[in-house]
């Protein structure tokens, strides 16, 4: 049968196990009640607790954030708002199991690799219009009545990235909760810009969790519980990311940068460049909203801007070449030389990545007589990924080993950090790791 070819041969189709169903449910905020207005100022935490429903999981592919987002009247979104400046989840008790600075650096940069016509399809919930025509949605930024967003959460437990189930219901509960998810607002300055020359300001009501639960029967979770109890544990892989923030400092081209992290099986890494502070701004409309430095989420180090007027111009403190160090191994094994463009940067990203048409790669096209690519003008990324196969096991950099930093080495056309524009290298880690869930409900990071 196996020299036959398989698209001669078909079979039945495989019958589910009986008393498995799935359902939907909204969890609440545990830290508000009724129509619970958030804001950077003001009540600017949410926090999600997560019960163990019984024998129960959760199907985090179909599980998101919802929200309903309102504006001052003044208010405009960016193009791609980003609320949440850090996101944070423990198990039961307390222990954290994921904890991410810089969040809304990292949604940018994820949203980044998708392709066009996923950010196109997802504009209407995300409210990421950056790959629609943004003069004609400018309109449809700014709301003080309120619009429904989702929000995916780029967590490996509780997100999209999680290929597993996750098994809540055999998860103890003592502290009322499975999980806690804690989800910190951004300042208004990063999520809206002003239309007047007064501070504008954004809310977040009605917020909820809305997940899948898969359940199943008695029968199923009786046999789990017996393994549990027999000495089993119930291991779920996930990923998760950890950043590192280094201001660059001086006036020289070249700059060294070093990252401290102990991770056993690190995957990839990316590098941004962004400036130190941000402050909102004001009298936009559609032709501004569109400019480079208008934008918090730009990132630098390509050669191309876009001014208010939406012209690309030149930039004069581009990156030239780079490399990642681990001890006495270079990352790739010779720096990347980035003459005359930095095509090389983006083709060795898109290579190591694994990436087929992100969107940071389509042309920016925002003075209707020009083009530049968008890694030039506004996405610029250094990766790099140090798996050595895309199978799901530990073949990555174990950084724990020797104690030795990660450096990254930057030479600069001429001195990126002008005053007044100073520059701040956001560096994130994407490691794997485990949580083991063993008898009597307990999970941790580490196995029996």
């Amino acid at each position: 049968m196996e020299a036959i070819p398989r698209g001669l041969v078909s079979r039945d189709m495989i019958k589910a196990l009986p008393g498995i169903k799935s359902l939907r449910t909204s969890i609440l905020p545990a830290n508000s009640s009724g129509n619970h207005s958030y804001t950077s100022t003001a009540s600017n935490k949410i926090t999600i607790q997560v019960p163990s429903f019984p024998n129960s999981f959760i199907n985090t592919k179909r599980s998101f954030l919802r929200f309903v987002l309102k504006t001052s009247a003044n208010g405009v979104l960016i193009p791609q708002p980003n609320l949440f400046r850090r996101m944070m989840l423990k198990n039961s008790r307390g222990q954290v199991l994921e904890d991410c600075d810089q969040y809304d650096y990292l949604c940018r940069l994820m949203n980044n690799m998708k392709s066009e016509q996923t950010l196109k399809a997802e504009a209407v919930s995300t409210k990421d219009i950056r790959a629609v025509d943004i003069a004609k949605s400018y309109a449809n930024m700014t709301n003080a009545t309120g619009q429904v967003v989702r929000h995916n959460l780029h967590s490996g437990i509780l997100g999209d990235y999680q290929e597993y189930l996750v098994p809540v219901s055999s998860m103890v509960a003592s502290s009322g909760y499975a999980f806690q998810l804690e989800l910190w607002l951004n300042e208004d300055a990063k999520v809206v810009g002003s239309t007047d020359t007064n501070a504008a300001t954004y809310s977040l009501e009605e917020v909820s969790y809305d997940c899948e639960l898969v359940e199943v029967s008695d029968s199923i979770m009786a046999d789990i519980n017996s393994e549990l109890a027999s000495g089993s544990q119930i291991p779920l892989p996930y990923v998760s990311w950890r950043s590192h923030q280094t201001a660059l400092s001086g006036s020289g081209t070249s700059h060294k940068i070093n990252i401290s992290e102990s991770a056993i099986n690190l995957e990839k890494i990316f590098s941004v460049l962004v400036p130190q502070s941000f402050t909102q701004k004001v009298s936009l409309d559609a032709t501004k909203y569109k400019a480079k430095a208008n934008d918090p989420y730009s990132f630098y180090g390509g050669r191309k801007t876009i001014d208010a007027t939406g012209t690309i111009g030149n930039t004069t403190d581009y990156l030239t070449k780079y490399v990642w160090r681990y001890g006495s191994t270079f990352f790739p094994q010779a720096p990347v030389e980035l003459v005359p463009d930095s095509t090389l940067a983006l083709d060795t990203a898109l290579a190591t990545l694994d990436l087929k048409v992100p969107f940071m790669a389509n042309l920016d096209e925002t003075d209707g007589s020009t083009a530049t690519s968008r890694f030039e003008s506004r996405d610029f990324l250094l990766a790099h990924s140090f798996k050595t196969t895309s199978d799901p096991i530990a073949n990555a950099l174990n950084s724990s080993s020797s104690g030795s930093p990660i450096s990254l080495h930057l030479d600069f056309a001429s001195n990126p950090n002008t005053s007044g524009n100073e520059k701040t290298v956001l560096t994130f880690i994407q490691q794997t790791n485990t949580l083991y869930i063993k008898p009597n409900g307990e999970s941790s990071m580490i196995a029996n």
